[in-house]
């Protein structure tokens, strides 16, 4: 639903539910397989250059990094990397800053299995000829939750690199090889980097920007404008959702890499959103915590108003826990933006402009949007997105304000559409459907 103020990149902005919901009822079951713990303790070898991971040694230093990352203590965790790499020291040493300003809570990891050449996102062949002897890549169940915001611990498989050193297991870094190319989840079409995901708060230093009702986490320096925006967003979210808890967390990961590497989605899937509302391992259930996600690079490109747009936006879907939804995806994103261009009191006609444009183009449509019509690699985002905000208004018309939220909070709680919208609208979906055509008519020939 672009107007002029936000032109291209607007229809770029507002891809949760193409995205997002794609990637939990296509992927999320299978982000949370576990495999069969390691437990082997003999594999422990002697010298730097010993080959062959060693599962034992590694679990006791993932156990001493849980304790420093804990405890928020830079030096015993820089004391984990290699002597000799300083790069990792410091990475290791961030970790645990970012673990003390964020507040993290339960925080564990487990080793799982050896990551085979390819599995974390890794070219197999470039893998095994650049490695240094004596080291690979697991697979290590990282729970976590930031204190404050996080009602339920969050759990993912993070690539870990690690070195044997004599009789110990160093930690080198997280994530393999970001830059690496894409490689296919077993049974799955999609390419995807790997089966794992790496948290912003491991891939460096972050800024943390915290109130009590927002946490905003930035990789590298900056993020006022961002906590800016999660702080307008929150109240107006909350004034047309007031049963919301008010627990807004943003992540800014340091660019487009680094926001597929933080979902486990493909770069292409995700290197046209603005943002994303996602829960932070994938999990569907409802319960789970939402976060919003930013990809820096489209949304520095957006003006003032399109990104408190895209930001309140992305609060009503976290406000709603819309990430797994049952309810239409029309009626997910329309809400969502009722909520938000409300609170930017943008007029019909300039918040419709695709739509109507559409229209005019190629006539009225027949029915309201499907889940396809929501595909971000097509050519009429924008437009379908406009159209599914105008079919909530009809709605609202119906029900009044209080009204459209019953009906949406009964549908997301799993209600027959239809019998929502008789006991809230008191109209069907066919008349639904002949009055939102009738409106989108009469914004195409106000526009002409």
């Amino acid at each position: 639903m672009a107007g002029s103020f936000v032109s291209r990149p607007r229809v770029r902005a507002l891809l949760v539910a193409a995205v997002v919901l794609a990637l939990v009822a296509g992927g999320a079951a299978w982000w949370l397989t576990q495999r069969t713990y390691s437990t082997d303790l003999s594999s422990l070898g002697e010298g730097r250059a010993a080959s062959g991971p060693a599962p034992g040694a590694a679990s006791r230093t993932l156990a001493d990094l849980a304790v420093a990352l804990r405890a928020g203590d830079p030096g015993a965790a820089r004391a984990l990397a290699p002597a000799d790499d300083p790069a990792a020291r410091t990475l290791l040493a961030d970790v645990a800053r970012n673990a003390a300003a964020l507040r993290v809570e339960g925080l564990a990891l487990r080793y799982v299995d050896e990551l085979a050449p390819g599995e974390a996102g890794l070219d197999a062949e470039s893998d095994a000829a650049g490695r240094e002897p004596g080291a690979w890549t697991a697979a290590v169940e990282l729970t976590w939750r930031f204190a404050g915001f996080d009602r339920t611990d969050l759990r993912v498989e993070v690539p870990v690199d690690l070195l044997r050193e004599g009789d110990r297991v160093a930690v080198t870094g997280f994530g393999g090889d970001a830059g690496s190319p894409a490689v296919p989840l077993p049974g799955q079409d999609q390419q995807v980097r790997g089966r794992v995901r790496v948290p912003v708060w491991l891939t460096g230093p972050v800024t943390v920007r915290r109130t009590e009702a927002t946490l905003v986490v930035v990789a590298g320096a900056g993020g006022a404008r961002y906590d800016a925006l999660a702080r307008a967003a929150v109240p107006a979210v909350a004034a047309e959702l007031p049963g919301w808890d008010r627990r807004l967390v943003v992540e800014v990961p340091r660019d487009v890499d680094g926001l597929a590497a933080v979902l486990g989605a493909p770069v292409a899937d995700v290197a046209g959103a603005a943002a994303l509302s996602a829960s932070p391992d994938g999990t569907p259930e409802r319960r789970a915590a939402t976060h919003v996600y930013v990809n820096p690079e489209v949304f520095g490109s957006l003006g003032r108003r399109g990104a408190r747009l895209v930001m309140t936006h992305e609060a009503a879907h976290v406000a709603t826990r819309a990430p797994g939804s049952p309810a239409p995806v029309w009626l997910v994103e329309g809400f969502a933006d009722v909520v938000a261009l409300g609170a930017l009191d943008v007029p019909e006609p300039v918040a419709a402009a695709q739509a109507a444009a559409r229209v005019r183009r190629d006539g009225p449509p027949t029915r309201l949007p499907g889940a396809r019509d929501f595909d971000t690699a097509g050519t009429h985002a924008g437009a379908t997105y406009e159209a599914a905000w105008l079919a909530c208004l009809e709605l609202r018309d119906a029900a009044g304000p209080d009204g459209l939220r019953r009906l949406y909070e009964r549908v997301d709680a799993g209600e027959d559409l239809a019998s929502a919208m008789r006991r809230e609208a008191g109209i069907g979906l066919a008349e639904l459907t002949r009055r939102w055509r009738e409106r989108l008519v009469g914004l195409a020939g106000a526009a002409a």
